[in-house]
């Protein structure tokens, strides 16, 4: 798509149409997420990537953003174009999500109904443990090995975590995640990660929510959470000004959960 779409129709398979048309619906309900800043993130990637790392030009990525927006893709039946030949999309904020719904619809109809997806960050659980016991999951602490707090619930759910601290780079002392808000052309720094838990079923959504979360400040973002029935556990590094209490305080971080979840979060023994 990136590299014809712009010159003459690409068709695409099912699957991609409709993580195209999910993608854009969900641009449709927050801007923050956005799957048509491919340009922008491919500096942000370069600059990460480079042998010394490095930030982006000002001027190239006020450049780049130029080139986003929905407006600029057009789907007809099964064919996708672009409107604008500098249209580069980006769906690293919810195709993990997609495919791991897929995958556990795949192993749900072989007969596989005990057992768990994990996606690096994307957590599918396929039924209820085998054992009849609760699981439990651990959300992982930004700067150690080991949890900073547990999920500890007998219902399948999926869970996807965004954060800055598995694909970043310092410049100067100063950390830059891979999350970028497209209404700047940088990454953000509100929070260290944030985690949404729903059902099973939902893995998509909670990708594609996990990431417009992140992208807001925490209490706007927890707002909005609760606005569009999106359970959530937020961490920020201890002492963040956010304007809300923390539900959990620990040694390194503050924990922010959202009401749906306070009977099923506790602290883990490393937090």
């Amino acid at each position: 798509l990136n590299q014809q779409a712009a010159t003459n129709p690409v068709k695409v398979d099912d699957a991609v149409l409709q993580l195209l048309q999910d993608s854009m619906n969900y641009m449709e309900k927050n801007p923050k997420f956005d799957i048509t800043e491919g340009r922008v993130l491919s500096l942000w990637h370069d600059a990460r990537e480079a042998e010394t790392p490095y930030v982006p030009a000002d001027k190239d990525i006020q450049a780049a953003k130029v080139h986003t927006g929905l407006e600029g893709i057009e789907i007809n039946g099964n064919e996708v174009s672009f409107k604008d030949d500098s249209v580069q999309l980006d769906l690293g904020a919810i195709a993990k999500g997609f495919t791991a719904g897929v995958a556990a619809q795949k192993l749900h109809e072989a007969g596989l109904d005990n057992g768990y997806i994990n996606a690096g960050g994307n957590v599918v659980l396929l039924g209820e443990k085998a054992d009849g016991k609760d699981w439990v999951i651990g959300i992982q602490s930004p700067d150690e090995s080991g949890s900073v707090v547990q999920l500890v619930t007998k219902d399948p759910v999926t869970m996807v975590t965004s954060g800055d601290y598995q694909r970043y780079f310092e410049v100067d002392g100063k950390r830059y995640s891979h999350i970028v808000d497209p209404d700047t052309g940088y990454p953000v720094t509100w929070m260290r990660s944030v985690t949404v838990i729903g059902p099973a079923d939902q893995s998509e959504a909670a990708d594609a929510y996990s990431t417009t979360l992140f992208l807001m400040p925490v209490k706007e973002s927890m707002e909005y959470a609760e606005k569009n029935g999106i359970e959530a556990v937020w961490i920020t590094d201890k002492g963040e000004d956010t304007g809300v209490k923390p539900t959990y305080t620990t040694d390194l971080y503050d924990v922010y959960v959202s009401d749906g979840l306070k009977d099923v979060i506790r602290l883990s023994s490393q937090g």
